[in-house]
């Protein structure tokens, strides 16, 4: 007593801490039990901050106090100090790894001076750095990144993690030690970690256990996605599989890079220093248009590039968010735990000499032909590229053309294989409403397919078919379809307005090409191109010829004649109605409220929407009409029937109803039945708001 505390006294007081923790966890006082409670027990909070004693070798993970000794008063005194946290990382492989482009010889305090400054720039809006690398992931220390989020102000703050491509158990521990940790912080700290991996990553190894916290939407607004291009000819399937995880919810976000290995399929084998800019620029411009927001671009001819963010300011280069494009295919494929095979073809993408001829012809793959030996090979007839990107080779096809609409990889949706608690939901929650009913799942391992109940197991090379005609048949569910090897992407700008990006998909080999244009369920009003004001013949809908110049891209404005997929809100606003239900525009006799039942044009007389039908066969009667297909779900349709008009009494009693599935105008068809024939009938349909 009587002195200041020491360094004893605060040892002592954080050993009766931990004491406590230890003989609550523990439920006795029991010696066996007591050190079995210690192993790995945290306290979370300490005069010096959080500790553990580790499992490993039953040691505290307390730090120690660092900096100068000096002489005060004629004692011995501590100057310029601080409390270094321990940073033992109880994991043997990632203990020892280094980035060799790395010195390593930055104190935490030399590393937070470094990029606090730039934060300060008025000029930016925050900052991005490498965090990790797979040579190294821990290349900071957790505490050391949380310090350098906290001196960003407000200001955006960017992790860059390339080629992380781990799975294994030790990578497990990096992810639960580290990055999901980090990620954890970042959540309210508008922090960012950017995953930049190669070659399948994103429809393969993301779906193994290390990477759950990732897939199940645990960090939505933290970890976002990118694509190490080098030594990489599947560029087609990465593009799916980053959209597809930001379709599901599993990621807020998704990104592209532009480098200069980009145009190379092994950068050991072949010169991989190109940095002809254009296809950097069609590259980006596609993934912009599809909804990327995160982009790493390097390597490039700036004042060229710029060109791409003249276009976002001026608005002819729309970015979408995920819920209003209307190009993704009605049809996706779902990833359970990927096959073993599958993984380290596509992951092991330099090999060449481990060549087995009689396994590859006697196992077909969904997705094939991806490591070393098939530089520029035809695609199999059964590939997924061949028939769903539309890529006759692997090649680097990084704007690919999805003729029938983009087809995503995702997470399973729904069956044995779906995680039904996952925080980030349904994945037509996410998307626009045209696809809320009428979502097709197949499910893929990489190399076969396998049916939702888990139970039949299909072989790659014949039922691709089944796969391939439900992509065809469903497309016609879109908008609109664009064939003429270009890439296109189609998001709703307005009620009643489409704009429709075309771009030279010829990522090496660019030349002029035509895009036509089939219109589906959508009637176009006009088509302008949004840059040069030229102006589309309509007269053929179902085949609009469109040039897209070599090396470069349109953006087509499309107005509709009526808006697409409306709530009546919309309804009401596009038309300047008065929001009354009662109300009569056009005086046709249908309500403008009705008119919105049904599909109508409130202020035409001449277009009262689509028509209800009767049939009649030898056993029965059978009545049809429209319904809004809209997630908003703010109308109520009750058909009814009667066989005396005057009189009543009208019945909502059917003996048989089908509900056939959206026809992608918004518009869905339920068929009511009445089996007893009857000598008079009569059917209406009446619409009250919910």
């Amino acid at each position: 007593f009587n002195e200041p505390p020491r360094l004893g006294s605060v040892v002592g007081y954080n050993t009766f801490i931990a004491l406590a923790a230890i003989i609550e966890k523990a439920g006795s006082t029991d010696t066996d039990a007591l050190i079995e409670a210690a192993k790995g027990i945290e306290i979370p909070s300490s005069p010096t901050g959080p500790f553990t004693f580790r499992a490993i070798d039953h040691q505290s993970t307390m730090g120690a106090y660092v900096g100068r000794t000096a002489v005060k008063d004629g004692k011995g005194v501590m100057v310029d100090w601080r409390y270094a946290a321990e940073t033992y990382v109880d994991n043997d492989v990632y203990r020892e790894k280094r980035d060799g482009r790395q010195q390593y010889i930055l104190t935490q305090q030399e590393v937070l001076d470094a990029f606090h400054p730039r934060y300060d720039d008025e000029s930016t809006s925050g900052i991005a750095f490498w965090g990790g690398h797979g040579n190294d992931p821990l290349m900071y220390q957790l505490d050391t990144l949380k310090k350098v989020i906290d001196g960003a102000g407000g200001k955006k703050t960017v992790m860059l993690y390339p080629e992380m491509n781990g799975s294994s158990t030790d990578f497990e521990w990096v992810m639960e030690h580290h990055l999901y940790p980090l990620a954890a912080y970042s959540q309210t700290r508008n922090a960012n970690i950017y995953v930049r991996n190669k070659n399948i990553f994103w429809q393969g190894a993301v779906y193994l256990p290390a990477w759950s916290g990732v897939l199940d939407g645990s960090f939505p607004d933290v970890f976002t996605s990118g694509l190490e291009e080098t030594t990489d000819k599947t560029q087609e399937l990465s593009v799916v599989g980053r959209l597809g995880l930001w379709a599901s919810g599993a990621m807020d976000s998704w990104g592209m890079r532009c480098s200069r290995d980009n145009p190379s399929f092994d950068r050991s084998r072949q010169h991989s220093y190109q940095r002809l800019p254009n296809h950097f620029l069609r590259n980006t411009v596609y993934n912009i248009a599809a909804g990327a927001t995160y982009l790493n671009i390097t390597y490039v001819d700036d004042d060229y590039q710029s060109l791409v963010w003249e276009l976002i300011a001026k608005g002819a280069l729309y970015v979408p968010q995920r819920s209003e494009i209307v190009s993704f295919s009605p049809v996706h494929l779902s990833m359970k735990d990927p096959d073993h095979h599958y993984l380290e073809d596509a992951e092991n993408n330099k090999w060449t000499t481990f060549y087995d001829q009689d396994f590859q012809q006697n196992n077909p793959f969904v997705f094939s032909r991806m490591n070393g030996t098939w530089m520029a090979a035809p695609n199999t007839e059964w590939d997924f590229s061949r028939y769903a990107a539309g890529v006759k080779e692997r090649r680097q096809n990084f704007i690919p053309p999805y003729p029938n609409g983009t087809v995503l990889i995702t997470p399973p949706q729904n069956g044995v294989f779906a995680d039904m608690d996952a925080p980030r939901g349904k994945m037509t929650d996410h998307l626009h409403p045209l696809y809320r009913n009428i979502m097709t799942e197949f499910i893929t391992d990489g190399r076969h397919y396998y049916s939702q109940d888990g139970t039949e197991t299909y072989a790659a090379d014949t039922y691709y078919q089944t796969v391939e005609a439900a992509i065809r048949e469903q497309a016609q569910q879109l908008p609109l379809t664009v064939s003429g090897d270009v890439a296109w992407v189609v998001a709703q700008t307005s009620p009643t307005h489409l704009r429709l990006t075309l771009v030279d998909s010829g990522y090496l080999n660019p030349k002029q090409r035509t895009a036509t244009i089939r219109f589906n369920t959508v009637t176009p009003l006009s088509m302008v191109d949004v840059l040069n004001g030229e102006s589309f013949d309509l007269n053929k809908p179902e085949n609009v010829d469109v040039a897209v110049p070599l090396g470069l891209f349109r953006f087509i404005d499309i107005e509709l004649d009526r808006p697409f997929y409306p709530d009546w809100q919309t309804f009401v606003s596009h038309y300047n109605l008065s929001a009354e239900l009662d109300d009569d525009a056009d005086g046709d006799g249908l309500s403008d409220f009705e008119e919105y039942g049904m599909n109508g044009n409130p202020l035409n007389h001449l277009d009262a929407g689509v028509p209800l039908t009767s049939a009649v066969d030898s056993s029965a009667v059978r009545f049809t009409y429209p319904e809004r297909d809209h997630p908003a779900q703010d109308i109520i349709y009750t058909a009814e029937w009667t066989e005396n008009l005057d009189t009543g009494p009208w019945s909502t009693a059917w003996d048989a109803e089908i509900r056939f599935a959206p026809t992608g105008s918004g518009i869905r068809f339920v068929e009511k039945t009445l089996h007893r024939l009857r000598e008079r009938v009569f059917f209406r349909v009446q619409l009250s708001q919910n």
